[in-house]
């Protein structure tokens, strides 16, 4: 096999292992999907064991005009207070990307609805970190075949 050939199929090689990474991201319904975004449910509890990471979606599902969601900072989630002009999102289904790793605040602002538990505290992890010592569900490293392929290939 001629050197651009060996190249050629290293890179398509590489250009198909690298497909799994990009399905990490997920859709994570705030709650479950029996519970969903309400007052009562303890969202920390529901949260604790779960990884979030930077790409995934979170989707508060709840009836449209009875809550609300509002991205807050540590005091604001602590006191359930929304600072003034914050931006509520209020479709019933209302899709947040996290696109940053950290710490993530939301609340309902509607009436007393945050003071009796309708509030979520993350921790967003950057994909790197979570590909390389995470125990989430996830298709098997891609790495370890590209190095064997690569190696394979590029062997005269």
């Amino acid at each position: 096999m001629a050197p651009w050939q060996r190249l050629l199929a290293a890179l398509a090689v590489a250009a198909v292992a690298t497909l799994p990474v990009l399905s990490l991201a997920a859709d994570i319904i705030v709650g479950g999907s029996a519970d969903g975004w309400r007052p009562g449910v303890n969202y920390t509890e529901w949260a604790e064991g779960m990884e979030f990471i930077v790409g995934d979606r979170l989707i508060f599902s709840y009836p449209a005009g009875l809550h609300n969601v509002i991205a807050v900072d540590h005091e604001a989630f602590h006191s359930c207070s929304a600072p003034a002009g914050a931006h509520a999102l209020d479709s019933g289904h209302d899709a947040v990307s996290l696109n940053s790793s950290g710490r993530k605040w939301y609340v309902c602002g509607k009436a007393d609805h945050c003071s009796n538990g309708q509030k979520l505290l993350i921790d967003v992890m950057p994909l790197v970190t979570v590909y390389s010592t995470s125990t989430r569900t996830r298709p098997p490293s891609a790495f370890t075949p590209l190095l064997s392929a690569l190696l394979l290939l590029l062997m005269p």
